[in-house]
Order: C-alpha cells, then structure tokens, then sequence
C-alpha cells in the first residue's frame, strides 16, 4: 500500500503506520475531500470504500465490495496477510519474519479472485502453496495444491535438502 492508491472512493496519503500493540493504519482523502486515518486491513479488503460521511452518502456512488468475504477463498487471502504482516500470529516467524511478503498486485482481493479462477481453483479440493518457500507470495510463486502435495513442500519435511530426497 503505497501513496496514491485508489479503494473505492478513497487515495492513499501516505504509507501506513504501525499503532503500538495493535494494526497498521493510514491517512486517506475520499472523493468528496474529507481526509481521515483508517485500519489498513479495512482499506485493503474493501470494509472500508469512502468516508461515510452525509456527502458521500448523498453522491449514492460508493464502491460495492466484491460479496465473497465469506468464502474460503476469502479466508485463505487474508491468512496470506496475516502471516506475513501480524507480527503477532504464532507462525510470524516462519513467513514474515523471515522477509517473505504479499505482491502488491494481490492487495486487492478482486485480483487474487481472478488469478485463482483463471489458475483452476476449486473451494473443496485446493490449498495455496507456495513454489519456492523462500519466495513471496505473488502469481508467479504460488499454486493450488492438494494438502497431500502442499505438505510435502514443507521446509519442515525433512526430505527436502537431505541426502534421502537426492537419492544417498
């Protein structure tokens, strides 16, 4: 999330910033001028699309959100960030903490939507994993995959990189 970027009705100002033991947020301008701080997570999963004041409420132009935040697709993006980005979360360390990051082009859920649809995505079947585990997240280094095939591409697996996976 970087100075400019457009959610709905509202611009990014500025980069977020961290408020102490809870989230990141950030200075935003709506389109009917008024400027405010908001939660990022809200600003990036499209919670938040204006400034909900009369005057945009008036205008009746509001962004509608995409209607899939009670999905598991949903639910998988937002595991995506949540790893990365909550220094909080018990596996931080595993993904964030080790400089791994989520694509600015999958910030935006409707994005993520399309890349999972066009790369045979189905609810029941798949999880997202990534290619190469040191990567970030972003469509280049990620797959569906079934838990079978994610689970061996753990770091954790203990085949991998060892004398057994090269056949010694």
């Amino acid at each position: 999330m970087t100075q400019g970027d457009q959610f709905g009705r509202l611009t990014v100002l500025a980069k977020p910033y961290w408020v102490p033991g809870v989230h990141y947020k950030v200075k935003v301008r709506c389109a009917c001028g008024v400027v405010k701080d908001v939660w990022a997570s809200d600003l990036r999963c499209g919670k938040i699309v204006s400034c909900g004041g009369l005057a945009c409420r008036r205008l009746g132009k509001t962004t509608r959100t995409h209607g899939r935040s009670h999905t598991k697709l949903y639910r998988l993006w937002q595991d995506m960030f949540t790893r990365c980005y909550n220094p909080n979360f018990k596996q931080f360390k595993d993904y964030g903490g080790r400089g791994i990051r989520v694509a600015k082009v999958w910030w935006d859920f409707v994005s993520f939507y399309q890349w999972a649809m066009a790369n045979g995505y189905v609810e029941s079947k798949f999880l997202l994993d990534h290619i190469n585990n040191d990567g970030d997240y972003k469509p280049s280094n990620c797959r569906w995959a079934t838990r079978s095939q994610s689970n061996k591409n753990r770091r954790s697996n203990g085949l991998l990189g060892t004398k057994r996976s090269r056949g010694q």
